[in-house]
């Protein structure tokens, strides 16, 4: 490992923690702190640490531009902010000649992406995105095989991804579950953007035509619903047609009961199936019945910036960047379209849980519609029982993205 690249963190609460207990101070890393931005610094767990630790840099700043301005120097940029600060700290970072790894989602919009990809451009630097099971060694072992032919033509994928929230979860700040913050900027907060947003795009990077590069969809339909009080869904169920023929269906929720979270993959083939189960282990069968086993896609580990730091050495694409992340930009953007409004789930069917008193809210039978629905890689449809279960319009996507 060469020298360490002179890192700022934007957002030392939240993710931006992860980072800070991950590399604060360790001289083994490929990153060394120099710098922070956080408008409520207060607010974070490593506050105190940063402001006694005497960096280059000593204040944590209120934006990234005043880092700049006081004189900081980085060569990566590391954005764990909101949503809506991504796209505007991208941008500030490679106008003073950083790299950047910013955090999941890449943004909210495609325009915003299609700035971040033209800055990047003129830069000359390194964007990744930190989608993190595409920088695992597992995803990494079964792209490669994808590519190679062993698996044969890729035909359909599915993942079902229940992530259960307390009524904290929306409480914790000011722009959860909603579609923007308190000033107007995009956020297009949901399961499918943020917390479960890296089950999505993990399908669309492996099938993608290149190591760097995702299947984009050309058709999307969804069908929203929310049980807790928030202006965005809270649940979501999606169909896909992607540009290499694939069919993909994703079905992500936040209603549930914790200890209940579930996540499960498949992906079929013309020689086999591929599963991933609750542990993150993927697993393939081929039609003969041998197996392989990839091991387990992690969700945060060293290699993601270990191989971000070689990427910048290399001059090279990450594994992840703006491209493959535009995939899921555009899904999230017809997803919502599609499926726009949400469905409010009846207050009759949604039933509070206090556990160690936290609310968390149940909707009988949404397990079973996931299942069913995950089982049959199908939108559900509207019953007697469930008349609110209604898909949304039909969303055909453009070839110039």
């Amino acid at each position: 490992m060469g020298e360490p690249l002179q890192t700022v963190l934007c957002g030392i609460g939240g993710f931006g923690e992860r980072y800070l207990g991950e590399f604060w101070g360790r001289p083994d890393v490929p990153v060394r702190f120099v710098g922070f931005v956080d408008p409520f610094p207060e607010r974070a767990a490593f506050a105190g640490r940063i402001r006694d630790a005497g960096h280059a840099v000593h204040a944590v700043h209120a934006d990234l531009e005043a880092f700049f301005a006081a004189g900081g120097r980085a060569d990566l940029a590391i954005i764990a902010s909101p949503i809506q600060h991504h796209a505007g700290q991208t941008l500030c970072a490679l106008a003073h000649g950083c790299h950047v790894l910013c955090e999941k989602p890449l943004c909210a919009t495609l325009d915003d992406a299609r700035r971040m990809l033209a800055a990047r451009d003129a830069a000359g630097r390194t964007v990744a995105v930190g989608y993190q099971m595409a920088y695992s060694d597992a995803a990494a072992r079964f792209k490669a095989d994808i590519l190679a032919g062993d698996w044969g033509r890729p035909l359909a994928c599915k993942c079902i991804a229940a992530a259960p929230r307390s009524r904290e979860y929306y409480l914790r700040n000011a722009w959860a579950g909603r579609i923007n913050d308190r000033v107007g900027r995009p956020v297009l907060d949901s399961p499918v953007n943020n917390a479960n947003a890296h089950y999505l795009h993990l399908m669309l990077h492996l099938l993608g035509p290149a190591v760097a590069r995702a299947a984009f969809p050309v058709r999307v339909q969804a069908l929203l619903c929310r049980a807790h009080a928030i202006e965005n869904y809270d649940t979501a169920f999606l169909a896909a047609r992607l540009d290499n023929d694939v069919d993909l269906f994703f079905v992500t929720s936040h209603v549930g009961l914790r200890g209940q979270g579930r996540t499960q993959f498949e992906f079929a083939f013309e020689r086999g199936r591929v599963r991933g189960d609750e542990d993150g282990s993927l697993v393939g069968t081929f039609a003969d019945g041998a197996t392989r086993d990839y091991g387990r896609v992690l969700h945060f580990d060293q290699r993601k910036v270990n191989e971000v730091a070689d990427a910048i050495a290399a001059g090279r694409e990450a594994a992840c960047g703006i491209e493959s992340a535009m995939a899921h930009t555009l899904c999230v953007a017809a997803v919502q379209e599609s499926g726009w409004p949400p469905a409010d789930i009846p207050r009759s069917l949604v039933r509070k849980v206090d556990i160690e008193g936290h609310p968390w809210l149940q909707v009988a039978g949404m397990d079973e519609i996931m299942q069913q629905s995950y089982a049959a890689a199908a939108l559900p449809s509207p019953s007697p029982v469930t008349p609110w279960l209604r898909p949304g319009r039909m969303i055909d996507l453009p070839a110039d993205r």
